[in-house]
């Protein structure tokens, strides 16, 4: 939540020096995409903005393989895409994805959000620990913010919990990340996920002493290592 896709620029240099090809974009309520920062009306809007980007893919990248790629609510997305319309894709990776969070808001908190909502359901809060300034300099980036929507949140979350439930019912393979030191989403409940996923190349990988942004981690290289040994993984099997 916040960031947007100019944030992940030299990460995906590292996967176009492999010679694969990155295609990123700002969610609605982020970076250049228009919409109330932080807001969506509702969780399936996202998944339709995947898949209509996931056409464009095809249309520039015809009969190539696809692999979705999130990080945090990235993650909760991808996760869920992979639930819905896996057409034309192969797998998917899913780095400190957001299924539960680390500190969940308090309950009074949500609570009074719930009835704003009703009312105002573009309200949104300032979340304050969404941004890592030390390591997107987001005082010098004006399209970074730190704000989510009521309704995006319990959205998101519900959409977690959903992610964590059905996670056997992804027959593709995928890869899921953490850092053991993730104070924003909780590493363990993505560990929970893995053992519910039923695919043979599906892995999960926690990093010790890695934080939220493992692109940005000191040990990124290995982390970029990892993820490129699986998709090697994966396209060997097709």
């Amino acid at each position: 939540i916040g960031e947007h896709a100019k944030v992940y620029d030299e990460w995906a240099k590292k996967f176009n020096s492999k010679h694969f090809a990155v295609i990123g974009f700002d969610l609605r309520g982020h970076g250049l995409s228009a919409g109330k920062r932080g807001h969506t009306p509702m969780y399936r809007a996202y998944m339709s903005d995947l898949f209509y980007i996931k056409k464009q893919i095809q249309k520039i990248y015809p009969n190539k393989p696809i692999i979705i790629y999130g990080h945090s609510m990235g993650g909760n997305l991808a996760l869920n895409f992979l639930l819905k319309k896996r057409s034309g894709l192969i797998g998917g990776i899913a780095a400190s994805p957001w299924l539960s969070l680390a500190v969940d808001p308090p309950f009074y908190k949500v609570f009074i959000g719930r009835i704003v909502g009703w009312f105002f359901p573009d309200y949104s809060d300032s979340n304050k620990s969404s941004i890592d300034k030390s390591l997107t300099n987001a005082e010098d980036d004006p399209l970074l913010h730190d704000h989510i929507s009521i309704t995006t949140y319990l959205e998101c979350k519900k959409a977690g919990n959903r992610a964590l439930k059905r996670a056997g019912l992804i027959p593709l393979p995928v890869l899921s990340m953490h850092g053991t030191k993730d104070l924003r989403t909780n590493w363990k409940t993505t560990a929970i996920f893995a053992t519910r996923t039923t695919h043979p190349k599906s892995k999960f990988i926690s990093f010790e002493e890695a934080g939220h942004e493992l692109h940005e981690w000191t040990k990124k290289e290995l982390v970029f290592q990892e993820v490129i040994s699986w998709i090697h993984t994966i396209l060997t099997e097709k």
